[in-house]
């Protein structure tokens, strides 16, 4: 459910252009041009992005190349996706930490 959830939110976003390449590298192009990205770039994918920031223990090397921005034309949309993406990574640990505690034994109910 946190994953679909963020799977929708960060495709809007980076439909609306406030998820963007974390390395001013990434881009082919200079300022001021379309900035077009280079091939070698990891595409983003919504639902990877999302399962990788929401299970903590995964790293596929997507979220270290994308990040909502926190500033635009748009500061209100913009502030959202980040502090959703924060949100987002808390509930991760919390949810992981609950199903391994049950899963092991740790935690009885």
């Amino acid at each position: 459910m946190v994953i679909r959830l963020g799977w929708a939110l960060f495709r809007i976003a980076y439909v609306r252009g406030m998820v963007v390449p974390t390395k001013e590298e990434a881009y082919a192009s200079g300022a001021g041009q379309v900035r077009a990205l280079k091939e070698n770039c990891p595409k983003f994918y919504a639902l990877i992005y999302s399962l990788e920031t929401f299970v903590p223990i995964l790293d596929l090397k997507l979220a270290d190349h994308w990040m909502p921005v926190s500033d635009s034309s748009s500061r209100l949309l913009a502030g959202f996706f980040r502090y959703y993406l924060w949100i987002h990574i808390i509930a991760g640990w919390i949810l992981t930490t609950l199903w391994v505690g049950g899963f092991t034994g740790l935690i009885k109910g």
